[in-house]
């Protein structure tokens, strides 16, 4: 389907790039000891850069799982960069509300797809983490680095 030229949306999502991916297998993980289950330990790192210039928001989201869990079965971390472009040059300085909570919440579904898939493929049950809200976890992940 076609949208008419007066309802498009300011901002186009270009692409997402997964810069970095480190997936760490725990070889002294002990299934057993998780009968209740186990905590998932996500930290987020989320910040963005503008060019002017290009009418662009280079978003980056840095996505660390089990860092902070003692009998974890593997590490991860992540590092996905988005493009995000504004349409119109006067809508530029709508790019730095954007990427407060927009960017990353276009962002994390990708970042979750993708820790589904590398689990499954490392010989574990794949993990699947719930839609969450990525604002207020970006923000405890900010206070809990400006605490240490």
């Amino acid at each position: 389907m076609k949208m008419k030229k007066n309802e498009h949306q300011g901002i186009s999502f270009d692409k997402i790039i997964f810069e970095k991916i480190n997936v760490e297998i725990n070889p002294e993980f002990r299934s057993k000891d998780i009968s209740e289950g186990l905590n998932v330990d996500i930290s987020l790192n989320a910040f963005g850069k503008i060019d002017k210039l290009k009418k662009l928001l280079i978003f980056t989201l840095e996505t660390t799982i089990f860092k902070n869990t003692e009998n974890r079965p593997f590490n991860i971390f992540i590092k996905a960069i988005g493009f995000f472009f504004v349409k119109d040059e006067g809508d530029i300085t709508i790019l730095e509300e954007f990427s407060k909570i927009n960017a990353p919440a276009l962002m994390f579904p990708f970042v979750r797809e993708t820790i589904a898939d590398l689990t499954l493929k490392s010989g574990y049950p794949p993990l699947l983490l719930p839609p969450i809200n990525i604002v207020t976890l970006i923000e405890k992940s900010r206070n809990k680095s400006k605490k240490k």
